[in-house]
């Protein structure tokens, strides 16, 4: 939650009352995106997070039963892979899911909620930022989580963000300096 608070204390805290919101435009017309780079630094952003809420009991949607086996690296790249969506929308779900935390305070991010957080957040995302998306059934096989427990998740991390999937190209740009220097600090 720290390395979320400190990616986020830059990027501004009240996106909502910003006049220009991201609408769909291109990754390009934001910011000029390294996308490999900001995968390797996700990585290890998440993977600090990860790290600091290992111990608790909190269930929801985004809980599995146990640990998946692939990384968080190695499933940021599977789902780099197949999405096949702009790059920006990986800096939009880490938006998403700090929102979210804001939000609901006692939601637990670990390694048993990542991959469907990030699955879940991505997904909302690519829909909301990107022209050219494909079907739930596409994502959840390419997510390795059932169609319907997508579904359910998607509807439920709409909620919990109030539906707010507005975020100005300003604090775009701050997201993603923060998020390359806090995955310089975590190491």
């Amino acid at each position: 939650r720290d390395i979320l608070r400190d990616v986020k204390s830059q990027a501004g805290k009240d996106s909502q009352k910003r006049e220009e919101q991201v609408d769909g435009s291109s990754d390009k017309e934001m910011i000029e995106i390294d996308g490999g780079k900001l995968i390797a630094s996700l990585t290890k952003v998440y993977a600090n997070v990860m790290d600091s809420a290992r111990s608790s009991q909190t269930t929801s949607c985004f809980h599995g039963l146990r640990q998946p086996s692939i990384s968080i690296e190695d499933y940021l790249v599977r789902l780099r892979s197949y999405f096949k969506c702009s790059d920006a929308c990986f800096l939009l779900a880490l938006v998403y899911i700090i929102r979210m935390v804001d939000l609901c305070p006692n939601f637990v991010v670990n390694v048993f909620s990542i991959h469907r957080l990030l699955a879940t957040s991505l997904l909302v995302s690519v829909k909301f930022h990107d022209d050219i998306f494909y079907s739930n059934t596409f994502y959840a096989k390419v997510c390795g989580i059932p169609q319907e427990e997508l579904n359910a998740a998607e509807l439920e991390f709409l909620k919990m963000i109030n539906w707010n999937l507005g975020f100005s190209k300003e604090d775009f740009k701050k997201m993603y300096s923060e998020v390359l220097v806090a995955a310089e600090k975590a190491g």
